[in-house]
């Protein structure tokens, strides 16, 4: 894998951005502990931006 050496934490974001694509299929395989954990910190988010806009 070509990126194993970039920081952790630019990785929510591009996880986000690839959910449907190889490469997050790629992390879920290598970490799905780590990729779960991202999931519901997003699905999180997302319910709480939606009851802030109600």
């Amino acid at each position: 894998m070509q990126d194993a050496g970039t920081p952790l934490a630019p990785l929510p974001r591009r996880v986000e951005q690839n959910r449907t694509g190889d490469q997050y299929q790629e992390l879920k395989n290598q970490d799905p502990g780590r990729i779960a954990f991202l999931d519901s910190a997003v699905e999180h988010r997302r319910s709480v931006e939606k009851q802030y806009q109600e």
